[in-house]
């Protein structure tokens, strides 16, 4: 049996969502590290690491198992 053109549409979608969910973690994983390093070197309170971090795209949102984030530790440090 010859496959339809509504079959080669569900698995044209099917394959898109599945492409879109793999860059999405992919892409969560990366913010997730950057943002970590950015709220440690915060927390060195070492102003040209975090300068340099920012325009990389680190997230600032990066919250650490305590819930701090790095304006927490620039604040704590008074650099900020």
């Amino acid at each position: 049996m010859k496959p339809n053109r509504n079959t080669w549409l569900k698995f044209s979608v099917l394959l898109v969502a599945l492409l879109a969910l793999i860059l999405t973690t992919a892409l969560s994983a990366q913010a997730g590290q950057s943002g970590q390093a950015l709220t440690e070197t915060s927390s060195q309170g070492d102003m040209a690491k975090v300068n340099n971090l920012l325009p990389q795209g680190a997230d600032v949102n990066f919250q650490t198992s305590f819930g701090e984030t790095t304006l927490t530790y620039l604040l704590f440090k008074g650099t900020y």
